[in-house]
């Protein structure tokens, strides 16, 4: 979010600048949504990691996303867009590592 700030100037410089602030501030819609995310994966402990089936594919997907799946039942995977279009890939960072994993 970009916020403007109007400072008067200082001196002989009596004019007024507009001054932008890139502030790390989040809208009630992230809020929302990250929340949401938190209540859904927060605690959960990974069982089994691996690509989804060619069945599970079915005919609408063309690249192949990695599927996480928790003790619990769920499971998460990526997709291309909010839509569900196709799979999608996930980035891996650490303090030492980061890496794409791929959809295949």
């Amino acid at each position: 979010m970009l916020k403007e700030i109007k400072t008067r100037g200082v001196g002989d410089y009596p004019s007024t600048s507009i001054i932008n602030l890139k502030l790390n501030i989040m809208s009630k819609t992230e809020i929302k949504w990250q929340n949401h995310a938190r209540k859904l994966l927060v605690g959960k402990t990974i069982s089994h990691v691996r690509y989804l089936t060619k069945k599970e594919m079915g005919d609408y997907w063309y690249k192949n996303p990695l599927l996480i799946e928790f003790t619990d039942g769920t499971a998460i995977l990526s997709q291309s867009d909010d839509e569900g279009n196709d799979g999608g890939a996930y980035y891996y960072f650490g303090k030492k590592k980061q890496e794409v994993i791929p959809t295949l």
